[in-house]
């Protein structure tokens, strides 16, 4: 009897999750993200005319932008900033560093390069290009985002996470300001241009051949590479694209610690290893630290599903701004975890041809929101008595 209860629970467990909300793509100047006026003005200026804002932090698009990849870069977001989805941020210091409340960085989507860069968007610290335009191959953007296109959205609101987010609450673990000051740093200073180690394709580092402005190889049947640590690399790099730490390091850092965690990122440098086991035995003890203990910095293994429960995303709380709780029955239990782009990257690429989406809203119906609800509690019920 027990077995089938558990069996009862997890099942229904899996369809509540199943019939997670999307979130509802809203206009900027909506009253759902409470965006300023400057910041209404000067997003409507740059072309960007909708939102999705998971927890005051903000995906905008241009008209051309479907939907379906906003809900996704608000499912990432999401997913990164709340690791347990149990809808309340994880590390409020975390979240107050990326929200846009406080003038913090947003990711911008287009449907092309020249719509994802506006130049200067007064009102936000920084914007992140979703580049998934990098995979179109020529086409334009399909109605879904295909595998790889998720990949290169992951890794941009990753890159937004650390270098706005992870770096400013824990400097002396995940700073770019050099490569001296963060172990993050150190860690890409001290296996840069070995093997394995790290070499970005548009930084030149030593016995690599310039195939193109920015972009460098190792010839064929290459050996003399640096050994990890020693004097034979002065950084950073005199050439380059991304030749500085809040490029560099932010690039190794989002492969070298997604890898250890057992999630392979939408691109990996040529002498990065190729498996979890291989990244666990090149990097350091420090840099492994920093990623094992500290609890708001995980890449979850759910992070690229898409499934972040949207149903509540405008007008709940965050642990910065809530007000003080009702009395209830038993009290309720606050998460207590420990308290820290680049510039372009480059993306594996993938082929796709379709039609062009429109940029109507998508919402979901108030019946199916309760009854993902219904669903979770009865699996909560059911758990309970497996017990």
């Amino acid at each position: 009897m027990k077995s089938a209860t558990y069996i009862f629970a997890l099942v229904v467990t899996t369809c509540a999750l199943a019939n997670a909300a999307k979130f509802t793509v809203q206009s900027v100047d909506s009253n759902c993200c409470e965006f300023s006026d400057v910041q209404i003005s000067s997003l409507k200026k740059a072309g960007y005319s909708k939102v999705v804002c998971p927890h005051g932090i903000a995906c905008v698009g241009t008209v051309n932008y479907p939907d379906t990849f906003m809900q996704e870069c608000a499912s990432l977001v999401g997913s990164l900033v709340d690791l347990d989805r149990d809808g309340t941020v994880d590390e409020p210091k975390l979240q107050q560093k990326l929200t846009y409340k406080s003038g913090g960085p947003i990711v911008v989507g287009g449907k092309n390069q020249q719509e994802e860069d506006p130049g200067e968007v007064e009102g936000f610290e920084y914007t992140f290009s979703t580049q998934v335009w990098k995979a179109m191959n020529g086409g334009s953007l399909p109605s879904e985002p295909t595998a790889d296109m998720k990949k290169i959205l992951s890794e941009e609101v990753a890159h937004m996470f650390h270098q706005f987010g992870y770096a400013q609450v824990d400097p002396e673990k995940f700073g770019v300001d050099d490569y001296t000051s963060s172990a993050a740093c150190r860690e890409a200073a001290r296996i840069a241009c070995a093997n394995p180690g790290w070499h970005h394709v548009e930084n030149k580092c030593p016995g690599t051949v310039k195939i193109e402005e920015n972009y460098y190889e190792y010839p064929q049947g290459f050996t003399d590479y640096r050994t990890p640590g020693d004097n034979k690399v002065t950084l950073p790099f005199a050439e380059g694209g991304c030749n500085t730490p809040d490029c560099d390091c932010v690039e190794f850092f989002h492969q070298a610690s997604k890898m250890y965690l057992g999630i392979t990122p939408g691109w990996l440098g040529s002498e990065m290893p190729r498996t979890k086991e291989g990244m666990a035995a090149m990097l350091s003890t420090e840099f492994k630290a920093i990623v094992d203990g500290t609890a708001y910095m995980k890449y979850p293994a759910t992070l690229e599903d898409g499934k972040y429960d949207g149903s509540a995303q405008c007008g709940k709380p965050t642990p910065a701004e809530a007000p003080a709780p009702a009395p209830a029955k038993a009290p309720a239990t606050t998460p207590a975890k420990s308290s820290s782009s680049a510039k372009a990257s480059s993306s594996a690429k993938a082929s796709s041809s379709v039609a062009k989406t429109s940029s109507s809203s998508t919402e979901t119906s108030a019946a199916g929101n309760v009854g993902a609800a219904a669903l979770a509690v009865v699996a909560v019920f059911a758990a309970m008595l497996a017990l």
